[in-house]
């Protein structure tokens, strides 16, 4: 408990969110619960391996980034839990300085990966509508002006692509397989959203 209050203090005073657990199962729980951008967690729990925890974070969460807080003898597993994920270990005594600077970078990793995942299901998105729009070509439910426009919009394809007749014709045949942009957005820096539980077992 004095470790976990330490952890809040220090995290809150950086400006962090932070949600604290007062045990492994509870930590799972709020997991499941709600996102967050980073988790922190002993690797030792009373209640529930740090290693098993660890892996729900990043099953329930696959954004998420994960440090562990470990002692000197439990070194060897935190290098484990590195290959399973998690993006940094911290040695107890915690330093204040390494705990902030260790939390604010894994939430840019996070903010990072969330959006990495994010434009490439959109480009799986229109990958597919591209195919969707060359297939209602093909069996002419789509039909084109010499010019590329459409001249032709049957309920077919209305229904394929989610598209109204209103909306289609006349327009451009490939713009029917953009709905919105693939330029990347910029990265918006943000508060870094943080939880910790029992002996400091999660902080995200």
């Amino acid at each position: 408990k004095a470790l976990q209050r330490q952890l809040l203090y220090v995290l809150e005073d950086a400006g962090c969110r932070v949600a604290t657990a007062g045990s492994g199962q509870e930590a799972a729980r709020m997991l499941e619960a709600q996102p967050f951008e980073v988790a922190l967690m002993d690797i030792r729990l009373p209640d529930l391996d740090g290693i098993q925890l660890l892996e729900l974070a990043r099953a329930r969460q696959p954004d998420i980034s994960v440090l562990v807080m470990t002692g000197q003898g439990s070194l060897e597993t935190s290098i484990k839990a590195m290959f399973l994920g998690a993006v940094g270990y911290l040695l107890k005594p915690v330093d204040p300085n390494a705990l902030v600077g260790q939390v604010v970078e894994a939430a840019e990793k996070a903010r990072a990966k969330k959006q990495h995942r994010e434009q490439l299901e959109h480009a799986l998105e229109e990958l597919e509508r591209h195919r969707a729009v060359a297939y209602c070509l093909e069996r002419g439910a789509i039909e084109l002006a010499a010019d590329g426009r459409v001249k032709s919009f049957s309920n077919e394809a209305a229904q394929m692509l989610g598209v109204s007749e209103a909306q289609a014709m006349g327009k451009p045949y490939w713009t029917l397989s953009r709905e919105r942009s693939l330029e990347p957005a910029p990265l918006k820096a943000s508060v870094p959203q943080v939880s910790s539980g029992a002996n400091g077992s999660v902080a995200t």
